[in-house]
């Protein structure tokens, strides 16, 4: 991944150069220095782009700057960071036939997601008025694993509407994915 950070820096003389170190390899090391600051006041952002950071791994990074005298310091503290670029999978959806009957106006559903890094939540869209809208949203999902049953709940659902619903899982990084395939409920409260 390519990431561009803007730090701000000061100094008694006119700044030389910039580095971003970082350990994404296990090592830390350069990656990247932007050495065009000698028109760069003090207390002006200065951009750095660091290139190849992995997927998934959590790095953490840290700013030199040195001055025209050649005097360097780092940044008094280590930052992190997480390249997340995948939508996470929505591996199974469990307890729930293709075609659903209820007898209840409110349906808890049970599925399967998987990210590789953390999920943030899971939303079930249906189209019970005949617009598809996103009805119940689960967003405690901070403490849950990959591949971890999660329950999202839907209730006031009208009766006899054959309905179409999908799920939707979203990771930290604000990456989205719906579950492939769309299945089918039909809310039932009245007797024969």
């Amino acid at each position: 991944a390519l990431l561009t950070f803007s730090v701000t820096v000061k100094d008694n003389v006119q700044l030389a150069n910039a580095s971003i170190f970082h350990n994404a390899t296990g090592t830390w090391h350069r990656n990247s220095t932007n050495s065009s600051l000698t028109a760069i006041h003090n207390n002006t952002p200065v951009l750095v782009t660091v290139s190849n950071l992995p997927e998934a791994n959590r790095t953490s990074w840290v700013l030199e700057a040195c001055d025209v005298s050649g005097r360097c310091a780092f940044y008094n503290a280590n930052r992190t960071l997480v390249v997340d670029l995948s939508s996470p999978n929505v591996t199974s959806v469990n307890n729930a036939p293709e075609h659903l009957n209820s007898s209840a106006q409110s349906i808890t559903f049970n599925v399967t997601v998987k990210d590789n890094v953390q999920l943030a939540n899971a939303s079930i869209f249906h189209n019970a008025t005949g617009i598809w809208h996103r009805n119940a949203t689960n967003s405690s999902l901070t403490a849950i694993h990959n591949n971890t049953p999660i329950l999202v709940a839907v209730s006031s659902l009208p009766e006899a509407n054959r309905t179409s619903w999908v799920l939707e899982a979203c990771d930290v990084a604000g990456n989205c994915a719906f579950y492939n395939a769309n299945r089918t409920f039909i809310v039932d409260l009245s007797s024969p």
